[in-house]
């Protein structure tokens, strides 16, 4: 139970990080999108925590018919968040990379290499 109550609020704080202010609060699409947007990225960073990021998922949709989540995923709201986040965590991770990439030809040129 509490594993679920911290998922679902660190999935809060995520949301009001990534998708813009709304006055409104989200919706059970925009949060498993967001949710499975994340979880998608996850798995490609880190393939061999796949299974942990899938159990967030299940503890989130646990309860609700594989029907409703199925036509959840089809919606265009879902898809549209999923899509947000993949674009914002992309670029993040772009910004990322492209950081660390700097940092280290600045330390090589540091080091007269």
């Amino acid at each position: 139970m509490w594993r679920k109550i911290a998922i679902v609020s660190g999935l809060g704080v995520l949301l009001s990080i990534l998708v813009p202010a709304q006055t409104a609060p989200p919706t059970f699409a925009e949060l498993l999108g967001t949710l499975d947007g994340t979880v998608n990225f996850c798995t490609k960073v880190n393939p061999k925590s796949a299974a942990k990021y899938k159990e967030m998922v299940q503890l989130v949709t646990n309860g609700h018919s594989d029907e409703l989540i199925a036509e959840i995923r089809e919606g265009k709201e879902y898809k549209d968040t999923v899509d947000q986040i993949s674009k914002k965590l992309g670029a993040i991770t772009e910004r990322s990379f492209s950081d660390l990439q700097s940092s280290r030809e600045v330390r090589a040129v540091d080091r007269g290499h």
